[in-house]
């Protein structure tokens, strides 16, 4: 059986009071979807986690979980060590946290985000090129990855963007608990990428403009920090608090929320790659509302299939208050997110994987024989 290895940071939520929660980030949920895809292959997937909480063992399926604890300045060796170790095809998720000048197996493949990674394009040697490929999620992530090239001919890096079920993520009739609401729902986790406080006050002002309006938070259960503090502090006493929803869904079924959603909004105001959440709103045919930050402006056409703001108070109570007043709008940009979804099939972004998988096994590309030495 042919083997494939992925080294991370990411996967399991060791903090969470359950078992091994796979938080629904978009870094976590990249991995988990395509552990599952490389298992659908029949191929056997060992996922190497790196964690500061404790190591454990774990399998799913035909996935092998292998959590080794270690200290933050152990970690860079750590992954060296294991490099050397594993045999068969190397994926790092994650490369802009290791960096360019990394010493990845040679013949392996990286994955990077481009959140938060500081491209220095002065570097001019030990850079990406010692791996056979780069996967990037986002054009972003593409600039920057291809700053770093001087030595390849044939430039690294291909975009494999985040995918959607267009099956479980349909529209759906709307309806709604109260006669003539309307429903906006931030499918967003509370931490400070996502301006909660500039939130908070803009749901202010929402709900007092509009009386007819429901506001709801979807996300998981998240730790607790000042900014969470901050929202139970603000709906403890909110005047409008029996129209404020603060509920919890894995990423498998966050498709119930938005079967009562109206409107969308992803306030992002930096801290944002591309969204899960984002194409599963514009698969249900919800009109978004969104911060033109990061990888939301690979999916968002303002004035096409959603609106793209800056993501400050003001301008997004504009953009909100326009797709309140006018359904025509609301259902053009949800009509079109819904098409644009279509793109970005789950069952695509499967072959793309698979493709460049087959490729690589094929010529045993990666095995520890195949590996020249340095």
């Amino acid at each position: 059986m042919k083997e494939i290895s992925i080294l991370t940071s990411h996967l399991f939520n060791l903090n969470s009071e359950g078992s091994y929660v796979i938080p629904g980030g978009g870094v976590e949920r990249y991995i988990w979807e395509l552990c599952e895809s490389i298992q659908e292959l029949g191929m056997k997937i060992t996922v190497h986690q790196l964690t500061s909480i404790g190591s454990f063992h774990k399998q799913i399926g035909n996935i092998e979980i292998i959590g080794r604890q270690v200290r933050e300045e152990e970690r860079v060796q750590k992954i060296m060590q294991m490099s050397d170790t594993i045999d068969g095809l190397i994926v790092y998720a994650g490369i802009e946290e290791l960096g360019p000048a990394f010493p990845y197996q040679i013949g392996s493949i990286g994955i990077s985000y481009a959140q938060g990674s500081v491209v220095d394009c002065s570097l001019e040697e030990a850079t990406y090129d010692r791996l056979q490929q780069i996967v990037v999620v986002n054009t972003l992530a593409l600039a920057g990855i291809r700053c770093y090239q001087h030595t390849k001919e044939q430039a690294l890096g291909i975009v494999i963007r985040q995918s959607v079920d267009l099956l479980k993520f349909k529209p759906v009739l709307h309806w709604s608990e109260l006669r003539n609401a309307l429903r906006i729902v931030f499918p967003r986790l509370l931490d400070q990428g996502r301006e909660v406080l500039n939130t908070l006050l803009l749901i202010d002002r929402i709900l007092q403009v509009y009386p007819e309006v429901i506001v709801e938070f979807a996300n998981e259960s998240e730790e607790e920090n000042e900014y969470t503090f901050a929202f139970r502090l603000w709906l403890k006493n909110h005047p409008h608090k029996g129209r404020i929803f603060n509920e919890k869904y894995s990423f498998r079924k966050m498709d119930e929320a938005y079967k009562k959603a109206n409107i969308v909004v992803i306030p992002s105001f930096f801290k944002e790659g591309s969204s899960y959440s984002c194409l599963e709103a514009m698969s249900c045919g919800i009109p978004i509302i969104a911060g033109n930050r990061g990888g939301i402006n690979d999916f968002i056409v303002d004035g096409y299939n959603g609106i793209l703001v800056e993501p400050l108070e003001d301008h997004l109570f504009n953009g909100i208050s326009r797709l309140l007043d006018h359904a025509d709008v609301r259902r053009y940009l949800g009509s079109n997110g819904r098409r644009t979804a279509g793109a970005f099939d789950k069952k695509v972004w499967k072959l793309q994987w698979i493709k460049l998988f087959k490729h690589m096994l094929d010529a045993d590309i990666g095995s520890k024989e195949k590996r020249p030495a340095d």
